[in-house]
């Protein structure tokens, strides 16, 4: 929205001035880039791009030039041998203030590639890198092993406690700062690493690059594990540095044997990412290819479906930010979903509930975990983002930042009791016939500044207990306790009713899944419910005569439970929901930064 900041091809934060309405019905495209990114856009989307003969310097005070996607199309190759005509430059370091870290960045990378993940222990033959270690204030201590050595801080020995006569490590001890980094056999790039300053995350991919990376004699870069996840971690590491990256994957081989399944980033850049001699003076960083290093080729433009599409304007000197995701319509679920997601980046915790267990299940959890920023999770709880882990009982969720998120599905109003937090979600609040499980709950919503609870639902009938407290009146006892307040100047609002209808989000919606919606609510209190977001009392018309062709409806049929229950049956939806999935899974694999041009 606007307000908000995002990054300028320059890598600084740039503020967002205006917001285009969404718009419908464009001829939309899928740009695919030489690194395997891929960005959806309409046809008049603005790119900042060069041609082969900006690139070689051919044409006279001509840098670059600000084409639309359609017109791209026109010279997307060129000559007779159909070379990419197009290329995009890499985006500058993502820029972030110096972090305060636990550890020196080298040394961590250094660790990552060739540390013991039980502890302190290093196995290296190459004594430049102990010097380097060394150069960060550590100590390396040769043990009996040639290649193996133990790593320690100056003056950070164990010392004995005299008054329980127990050996103490000391707070600066190597191995004790992996465990409060949860590295310990474990080894990925703590979330803290990925936000530190240029020169720290350069310092930290050198380590990385010096151990487990190498350079061929035709300067080649490429970093090589069979760890997913630090492949995934040097991945995003090498894009917020604006360096050009693919990963692929093959086999280990160890003399010939099978060794299971390695990942290969293969890196472009004229940033040195070795301290290590023997490979940085590899490292092509100039020459007539150079430039091809930060640029990506665009491979080919084809037409796709038309998604919603929306515009925004930066205040940015080039006008350009970075984009790598595609507008996604949302629903109710999704909207408190992103309220806790704003509350979590404050570092406070809260809970999110659902009156039934297996609509949290199957409705809440799916769309809570794609709003989920698992970067910010601790490494234990990570392995819930997999879409093929299912919630079976109450959990939490704990993020760096100190925050805890408390998730269930209740199997009674009772349940709903549970710790102090400072934010309560209840989804799909309809489902509490009661409303003794939002009343248990928000009796815990009582810690720091501002503790806030929210519902989110389709509404139900007049009399029930959200339609009472949501949008009915006031009690004369509450009236008198909010005027008490303002008279001692206190103006904060303390309710907020937002109500919307799926005939409003129509404009974000398949029109083909609309269209099943009117089909299947041409009148009745079901369309005042499901379509109108109006509160409507069950009897009268259920709907169309013609639905029932002449047959008596001898008993009510629980379709609203069972069938058109908003949160979980949405064919449509949900088709559209496990393609953005595995699409989403795909590009986990070479995610990318790609400039593009304002379009307000």
């Amino acid at each position: 929205m606007v307000g908000d900041y995002v990054f300028d091809d320059e890598g600084c934060p740039t503020r967002i001035n205006f917001k285009s309405s969404v718009m419908n019905n464009h001829k939309c495209y899928s740009v695919n880039f030489s690194d395997g990114s891929q960005i959806i856009a309409d046809e008049e989307h603005l790119w900042r791009v060069q041609s082969k003969k900006e690139r070689n310097g051919d044409l006279v005070n001509s840098t670059y030039r600000v084409l639309e996607t359609r017109e791209l199309l026109r010279n997307l190759t060129i000559g007779k041998r159909k070379e990419k005509n197009y290329s995009i430059h890499t985006c500058s370091p993502l820029k972030y203030p110096e972090a305060s870290l636990p550890l020196p960045p080298y040394v961590l990378g250094a660790w990552l590639g060739d540390g013991i993940s039980r502890g302190s222990h290093l196995v290296c033959d190459d004594f430049e890198i102990i010097t380097e270690i060394e150069s960060n204030g550590l100590v390396c201590e040769k043990l009996s092993d040639p290649f193996m050595y133990s790593m320690k801080f100056h003056g950070t020995e164990s010392t004995r406690n005299y008054l329980t006569g127990r050996i103490e490590s000391h707070p600066r001890n190597f191995t004790t700062l992996l465990r409060k980094l949860e590295l310990i056999q474990n080894k990925h790039i703590p979330p803290e690493y990925f936000v530190g300053s240029v020169s720290q995350r350069l310092d930290l991919l050198c380590g990385l690059m010096d151990t487990d990376g190498c350079c061929d004699a035709r300067g080649h870069c490429e970093y090589t594990t069979t760890s997913y996840q630090l492949a995934q971690d040097v991945l995003e590491l090498c894009l917020g540095l604006g360096i050009k990256a693919v990963l692929g994957t093959g086999r280990a081989t160890l003399y010939g044997k099978d060794c299971g399944e390695k990942y290969r980033i293969y890196i472009n850049t004229l940033l040195p990412i070795f301290k290590l001699t023997r490979k940085l003076i590899r490292q092509r960083t100039g020459g007539k290819q150079a430039n091809r290093n930060e640029q990506r080729f665009i491979e080919d433009i084809t037409e796709v479906d038309s998604v919603p599409v929306q515009c925004i304007e930066v205040d940015s000197p080039s006008h350009l930010y970075l984009a790598g995701r595609n507008l996604i319509p949302t629903h109710n679920t999704v909207a408190g979903a992103q309220k806790c997601l704003r509350k979590i980046k404050e570092g406070l915790s809260g809970a999110v509930m659902n009156p039934d267990f297996e609509n949290f299940r199957t409705s809440t959890w799916p769309e809570l975990r794609d709003w989920i920023p698992w970067k910010m999770v601790v490494p234990k709880h990570r392995y819930r983002a997999s879409p093929s882990w299912e919630p079976i009982k109450p959990f939490s969720i704990v993020f760096v930042n100190g925050a805890t998120l408390y998730c269930k599905g209740l199997k009674d109003p009772e349940s709903a009791r549970g710790s102090n937090v400072n934010f309560f979600w209840y989804d799909e609040g309809r489902r509490d016939l009661t409303g003794l499980g939002w009343k248990n709950a928000i009796a815990f919503c009582r810690v720091g500044e501002s503790p806030q609870a929210w519902c989110t639902t389709t509404p139900a009938g007049t009399e029930h207990w959200t339609t009472k407290f949501f949008m009915g009146e006031m009690t004369d006892e509450l009236k008198a306790v909010i005027n008490e307040l303002l008279d001692k100047g206190i103006s904060q609002n303390l309710f907020a009713t937002y109500k919307t209808s799926t005939k409003a989000n129509q404009v974000n919606l398949d029109p083909f899944y609309y269209a099943s919606l009117l089909s299947a609510y041409p009148s009745g209190y079901l369309r005042s419910r499901e379509l109108d977001g109006e509160a409507a009392d069950e009897g009268g018309s259920l709907g169309d005569r013609m639905w029932f062709n002449g047959k008596e409806l001898l008993e009510y049929p629980e379709w609203e439970q069972n069938l058109f229950d908003f949160g979980i049956w949405q064919p449509q939806r949900r088709k559209s929901f496990q393609q953005r999935k595995s699409t989403t899974q795909m590009r986990l694999l070479e995610p990318s930064f790609v400039q593009t041009e304002n379009e307000g």
